[in-house]
């Protein structure tokens, strides 16, 4: 007879909302990360999307609103106590999106953000991931240039933020490594709870 000595390592589990503009690519972030055809064009979500995510042993449940300026106010409505992090997409490559002083301030990444993340329902100590997608496009901003452009530096105060340069139709570059820092993250919080 053989016996297991071996401990088994925990597993987690964590509610997250991903958001973003629309055209940011969330649906083909989320196609990417469940081994779904990426090459196709997507359409904008109407409703939303929801999937599990496995990585290292941990299972990322993503619910995924759409982005069209019409649905960002119910955004809020998939936040809940239950919600364990934040993830924010934002297309890199457009800049039109990227002015505050925009005509058409229902166009800000910024603005949304800063709404979103003072929502009531939405945990105070919650990560925040930031993937500054397509970055195979021409003119993409870098990261210190989103950073600095979403003022990250605000929510930095009170909870662990973190921005990576992605692309998910290039490979997935840097969507990997971002969930490995959001998993570590989580981690981390419910070893100190303890």
């Amino acid at each position: 007879m053989g016996s297991c000595l071996g401990v088994l390592s925990p597993t987690y589990t964590w509610s997250t909302v991903m958001v973003g503009l629309d055209g940011a690519g969330k649906t083909t972030i989320l196609n990417y990360l469940s081994n779904e055809n990426v090459g196709m064009d997507t359409q904008p979500t109407v409703g939303f999307e929801e999937k599990k995510i496995e990585h290292n042993g941990s299972t990322f449940d993503i619910r995924s609103p759409g982005g069209d300026k019409k649905v960002r106010d119910i955004w809020r409505h998939y936040l809940g106590g239950n919600t364990r992090c934040v993830i924010f997409v934002i297309d890199a490559s457009d800049e039109s999106k990227m002015h505050e002083n925009s005509t058409n301030k229902q166009d800000s990444c910024k603005q949304d953000l800063h709404i979103f993340m003072g929502y009531d329902a939405l945990r105070r100590d919650a990560p925040c991931l930031v993937f500054a997608n397509k970055q195979d496009l021409p003119n993409a901003k870098t990261k210190e240039e989103i950073d600095e452009y979403l003022d990250l530096d605000t929510f930095r105060k009170t909870r662990p933020v973190q921005i990576f340069e992605t692309s998910a139709r290039n490979k997935g570059v840097g969507l990997k490594d971002g969930f490995e820092w959001l998993r570590k993250t989580l981690i981390e919080s419910e070893k100190k709870k303890s």
